[in-house]
């Protein structure tokens, strides 16, 4: 989630390892969901765009979601205005020959009292699901709870 932060002090407090953990693990994930070759051609595009001058966080998103034609803004947004993570759960069985996989979200909380009490927190969650055996991914968007 996104705090504001104006002097030095504040800025320095922001960045510690789980700030950049969460960061690092949103972006991977994006990256996979649109793919590595989208993903760099994504961030090539704004850095030429941008090169030598400043942009938000808003305009890398877009540019991802322009060239990805992902919903990548809605995705990063899910992250960044809201508090926490999600917790994702699956659940797959074997009907009639075919694997059948369900998805559900919720907040993580470590405190386990508060992850028992839920929350209202809904992220866009890109997952990528692939059966043994394949190659080939299938990505979805888990956008419930």
């Amino acid at each position: 989630m996104r705090t504001k932060a104006e002097t030095l002090a504040e800025i320095q407090t922001l960045f510690d390892g789980i700030a950049y953990g969460k960061a690092a693990s949103v972006l991977r994930m994006v990256e996979a969901y649109v793919g590595p070759e989208v993903f760099r051609k994504a961030v090539n595009a704004y850095l030429e765009k941008h090169a030598y001058g400043n942009a938000t966080a808003e305009v890398f998103w877009n540019q991802v979601a322009a060239t990805s034609g992902k919903p990548v803004d809605k995705i990063m947004a899910s992250f960044t205005e809201q508090s926490g993570a999600p917790l994702v759960f699956i659940k797959s069985a074997c009907r009639a020959n075919t694997t059948q996989v369900a998805l559900a979200q919720e907040r993580y909380f470590a405190d386990p009292a508060k992850l028992a009490a839920g929350s209202r927190e809904i992220w866009q969650i890109p997952v990528n699901l692939r059966p043994a055996g394949s190659k080939d991914a299938t990505s979805r968007l888990l956008t419930r709870r």
